[in-house]
């Protein structure tokens, strides 16, 4: 529970961003150190189940941590997480790998597949990524066969506290009423 982790750490996971729940079942293999640190591991809660399978050193320094995971999501509730009400649950299978946590620092490709993602009422489905992530600048090379809009292309932009975003490709469809687009 996050009164466990509380005890060893001296405080709880959750903080105004990031709402964790409360109990949660982890099992699995962790081993090494906090420098060094390999993990397998399935954790299961009450807002969905998230699977991460990778390697990662030094996690005490946030600016020079190093990555390399198979993340997969099953049902898990981003928007009870991230505290945001556009968004829902995501089931998906993505590698991710690179260096740094902080924004400054970060430098991140990532690849794989969002079998669906709630955003807006709506579940989209069929969504491949293949992009990276560099400080702010995010680039996205992506395809998504959902029912109601088809389309391929590149996003580019600036996830700052002043974002942007640029969007170039093909749009072969879209059903606007089903998306919540239109009336």
């Amino acid at each position: 529970t996050q009164s466990d982790i509380a005890l060893f750490t001296g405080q709880r996971l959750s903080n105004a961003q990031i709402n964790l729940p409360e109990e949660f079942d982890a099992h699995g293999t962790v081993a090494g150190s906090i420098n060094h640190l390999s993990t397998n591991l399935t954790i299961s809660s009450s807002v969905g189940t998230a699977f991460v399978n990778g390697r990662f050193t030094n996690l005490s320094k946030p600016d020079a941590a190093t990555y390399n995971a198979l993340v997969k999501t099953n049902s898990l509730d981003l928007g009870t997480i991230l505290r945001n009400d556009q968004l829902g649950n995501v089931s998906a299978s993505v590698t991710v790998s690179g260096k740094g946590f902080t924004p400054d620092k970060m430098n991140t490709k990532f690849k794989g597949d969002i079998y669906s993602i709630k955003y807006n009422d709506y579940v989209y489905r069929n969504i491949n990524v293949d992009g990276s992530l560099r400080g702010s600048s995010l680039n996205v090379i992506t395809d998504i066969n959902d029912p109601n809009i088809d389309f391929n292309g590149t996003i580019t932009g600036n996830i700052s506290s002043n974002p942007s975003f640029r969007f170039a490709g093909m749009l072969d469809s879209i059903k606007t009423f089903p998306l919540g687009l239109t009336p």
